[in-house]
């Protein structure tokens, strides 16, 4: 069985589970269309969750994808 390296030992999660907790996030917000205040509210949410997971992984934080912006703000194709 294959030993999971935590980050400290004070971390209830190893490096692994917090790499696949981000990819999931950044799925998630990749996925993310905002039409109203609820959507806008979930995906400040999730862009918090993804730099506090950057944070704890070491890594600096990520501007946002077009696919997260509201659809009146992207630009077409």
């Amino acid at each position: 069985m294959a030993r999971h390296r935590k980050l400290d030992p004070n971390s209830a999660l190893s490096r692994e589970a917090l790499e696949t907790l981000l990819d999931l996030v950044e799925i998630r917000l990749g996925c993310v269309e905002v039409y109203d205040r609820e959507d806008a509210r979930e995906l400040k949410q999730l862009e918090k969750t993804r730099d506090q997971l950057n944070g704890m992984l070491g890594i600096g934080t990520q501007r946002a994808t077009s696919a997260a912006l509201p659809l009146r703000d992207r630009v077409p194709a």
